[in-house]
């Protein structure tokens, strides 16, 4: 009995122990975050290279304190008409009308 318990609690630390948990965020799919021209600039800003954004992927946003974290996950095309899909992390702060980026990785779409 007891070794059934300990099987099952160990199963369940490994399925639900390692997801995220975000207790007050709104989780965005698919365009459902309307991206403004600031946040747009800031993105263009931040990238590795110039870069015109395509489309969100995935992402959420979270208060922290009076600010805003943002992650998102989205595509953009390059110069080169390459799209790469990229991650960032960053901070809107109304109070200042500012953006604070974390970071920004991008990198080529995987060729399937």
């Amino acid at each position: 009995m007891t070794w059934s318990i300990l099987f099952l609690l160990l199963v369940a630390v490994t399925i639900y122990g390692t997801q995220e948990i975000c207790y007050n965020c709104d989780v965005f799919k698919e365009n459902q975050l309307q991206i403004t021209k600031p946040m747009e600039a800031m993105l263009k800003a931040n990238a590795n290279y110039d870069m015109e954004l395509e489309e969100i992927i995935s992402g959420y946003s979270e208060p922290v304190g009076s600010n805003t974290m943002y992650e998102l996950y989205f595509h953009a095309r390059t110069p080169e008409n390459t799209t790469v899909f990229c991650e960032t992390t960053f901070y809107y702060m109304p109070q200042q009308q500012n953006f604070e980026v974390n970071f920004m990785i991008c990198h080529d779409v995987p060729q399937k």
